[in-house]
């Protein structure tokens, strides 16, 4: 794979003044320009999986299975987004599902060779996984305010028949 398409999703990704150019080139040889079909499942919930990828183009819906009522829709993500970080993290286990919602582009990467570059140096390892946390950090406020609307919609409902 040649690094240059690469090179410039990354660039976007880790947009920090200063960053050296060898972490691009080192990360950005790692990973593969990945196309998926709409409809396709990228990883299913519980499945071992063993990639991390960023969001190049399209949206990806993630699915967690409730006991209670199914499928249910928790995210759509898009460009710029990160895809399935658990492993990277050590996890191998998905928690959710994910399938493209239209034809879209990923930028990947086995996470293996990722932590594997990262234990040998330190230094594109910290400027990565610290694109990493900021992207986890964004995340978990959506989720906090798709919760919050959750709860506020369910408050609404209960104080439209008098039961609260």
């Amino acid at each position: 794979m040649s690094d240059a398409p690469a090179e410039d999703h990354l660039i976007r990704f880790l947009s920090t003044p200063g960053l050296p150019p060898k972490v691009l080139k080192q990360v950005a040889g790692l990973g593969e320009l990945v196309e998926i079909a709409a409809g396709a499942t990228v990883f299913e919930e519980g499945a071992e999986y063993n990639r991390l990828s960023i969001v190049v183009s399209g949206h990806i819906e993630l699915k967690m299975n409730a006991a209670s009522c199914g499928d249910v829709r928790i995210l759509t993500i898009g460009a710029g987004d990160v895809l399935g970080w658990s492993p990277l993290l050590g996890g191998h286990r998905m928690t959710a599902t994910a399938t493209a919602l239209e034809p879209s582009q990923l930028l990947s990467f086995e996470t293996g060779r990722l932590r594997s570059l990262f234990e040998t140096d330190f230094e594109t390892g910290y400027y990565f996984m610290n694109h990493i946390s900021l992207a986890l950090m964004q995340r978990l406020v959506a989720t906090r305010l798709q919760l919050l609307a959750m709860v506020g919609d369910a408050g609404s409902a209960s104080a439209g028949d008098g039961t609260a």
